[in-house]
C-alpha cells in the first residue's frame, strides 16, 4: 500500500479487523483520512507504517488495533503521524514496537492507549518522537527495553505518561527526554532504570516502583531529590526501595542517607509536638543512622562531667570504704552502662551535681544503645 491515499472522513476508511496476512503489511507513506481499523488482525511478519499519515477529526480513534498480533516488528517511524487516538490495547508484537520520530496527537485525551500490550523486544519513543496527550501503557510487558530518550510527552496538568504495573528489562530516560505533565510509573518493575538528571520530569509518581539498579547510581542526596518530585508527597516505600538498591551495591552509607531523608520527610507529616521530638532525634542521634553523632554527644557529656566533678568532687558515702576519687573515672562510671569502676556506688553527689549524675546515667544508656545498634547494623549489612 505504498503511497496510497484513502479518504472517508468521519468513518472507517480501512476496515481490516480480523484480517490474516501470513507475510508483511507494507504501508509506508500511506495517507488515511478516517479510521484505520486492525482489531484482531494477525500479521505474520512486519507491519510497516513509516511516514504514514492517519487522521480522524474531533479526537476520535485514528488507529483501532485492539488485540492486533504481529509476528515480527511494528514500525511507525520517521514522521509517522496519527491525529487522534492510537489504540493498541491487548496487542502482541513479536519483537520491536518502534515509534522513533513519530508524532501522536490527541491533546487533552489519550494519544496512545496500549493497556496490556506485549512486546518481545524493545519499545522506542526516541529520535524526537512527539506525543501530545497521554501515553497509557498500564500492565505492558516488554521483553527488552523501553526507550523514552529524546521523546517529548506533552499533556500539561494531566498524565503525560501512565505506565502502571508494567514490566521491562530496562527503562531508558536519556538526554532530551521531556515530560510536560505527570509521569506515572507506580507499581512497575524494571531491572535497570537508566536516566539523566537533567531530564527528570518535574512531576513523578513512583509508589511501588521496583528496580534492581539505577544507572548512574548518583550520590544518595541527588537520588533523594529524585524521590522528592513524587506528587503523592511522602511515600515511605520509595525511600526503602532506593535504600535497598544501595545496600545491594554495598554502599551502606548511601542507604543510611536515604533512610535519614525518609525520617526528615516523615517529620513534615507530624503534628508540632511530633516534629519537635523528631527534630530532637535527628540532632542527637540522626535517628540511629548516624552513630558517630551519638559518640560526639557522649564525648561532650564526658568532658562536662569530668570538668564539673573535677572542680568539686562529691563526698564519699559515710561508713563505707572508698577508693581515691578521680573525676574522669567517676564520669565514665556514670556514663557507661553495665560497667562498674567502683566509684559510682561510693560517692554521693549533692545538689546540682546529683542531677548531673542522673543526667549522665540516662545519657549513657540512650547513646550507648544507639551506638551499639549502629555497629550491629553495619555488621549485619542490612
Amino acid at each position: 500500500m505504498d503511497d496510497s491515499r484513502i479518504d472517508f472522513p468521519g468513518g472507517v476508511a480501512l476496515h481490516a479487523s480480523r484480517l490474516v496476512i501470513e507475510d508483511d503489511l507494507f504501508a509506508p507513506r500511506v495517507t488515511v483520512n478516517g479510521q484505520l481499523r486492525l482489531a484482531g488482525a494477525r500479521v505474520g511478519g512486519v507491519v510497516l507504517l513509516d511516514k504514514a499519515m492517519i487522521c480522524v477529526e474531533g479526537g476520535g480513534r485514528a488507529v483501532y488495533a485492539a488485540h492486533l498480533s504481529v509476528g515480527l516488528r511494528l514500525l511507525a517511524r520517521h514522521g509517522f503521524t496519527a491525529i487522534g487516538e492510537t489504540y493498541l490495547s491487548g496487542a502482541m508484537v513479536g519483537t520491536n514496537l518502534d515509534f522513533r520520530g513519530a508524532v501522536l496527537k490527541n491533546p487533552e485525551s489519550d494519544a496512545l492507549l496500549a493497556h496490556g500490550i506485549q512486546v518481545g523486544g524493545f519499545l522506542s519513543f526516541e529520535d524526537n518522537a512527539l506525543v501530545q496527550g497521554t501515553v497509557r501503557m498500564s500492565r505492558a510487558k516488554v521483553g527488552g527495553e523501553i526507550y523514552f530518550s529524546d521523546g517529548r510527552f506533552i499533556n500539561p496538568g494531566k498524565d503525560a505518561i501512565r505506565c502502571r504495573d508494567a514490566e521491562a528489562k530496562r527503562a531508558v530516560f536519556g538526554p532530551g527526554f521531556t515530560a510536560e505533565g505527570t509521569a506515572d510509573f507506580r507499581h512497575s518493575r524494571f531491572s535497570v532504570i537508566r536516566d539523566d538528571q537533567s531530564s527528570w520530569p518535574p512531576e513523578l509518581r513512583l509508589s511501588g516502583l521496583r528496580y534492581d539498579a539505577l544507572d548512574p547510581p548518583l550520590p544518595a542526596a541527588k537520588r533523594v531529590a529524585w524521590l522528592s518530585r513524587d506528587t503523592d508527597g511522602y511515600v515511605p516505600q520509595d525511600y526503602e526501595t532506593l535504600a535497598a538498591m544501595y545496600r545491594r551495591n554495598g554502599d551502606d552509607a548511601a542507604a543510611r542517607t536515604v533512610l535519614l531523608a525518609r525520617e526528615r520527610a516523615r517529620r513534615e507529616q507530624l503534628p508540632w509536638y511530633g516534629r519537635a521530638w523528631s527534630l530532637l532525634q535527628e540532632v542527637s542521634v540522626g535517628y540511629g543512622y548516624r552513630p558517630l553523632r551519638a559518640g560526639a554527644w557522649l564525648a561532650a557529656f564526658f568532658g562536662l562531667g569530668t570538668l564539673v566533678f573535677g572542680l568539686h568532687h562529691p563526698p564519699p558515702l559515710a561508713g563505707a570504704p572508698h577508693p581515691a576519687f578521680n573525676s574522669l573515672i567517676y564520669t565514665l562510671d556514670l556514663l557507661v552502662p553495665l560497667v562498674n569502676f567502683g566509684l559510682r556506688d561510693t560517692y554521693d553527689p549533692q545538689g546540682p551535681q546529683r542531677w548531673l549524675a542522673y543526667l549522665l546515667i540516662a545519657v549513657g544508656w540512650i547513646f550507648a544503645t544507639t551506638i551499639a545498634a549502629g555497629i550491629a547494623r553495619v555488621l549485619r549489612r542490612n
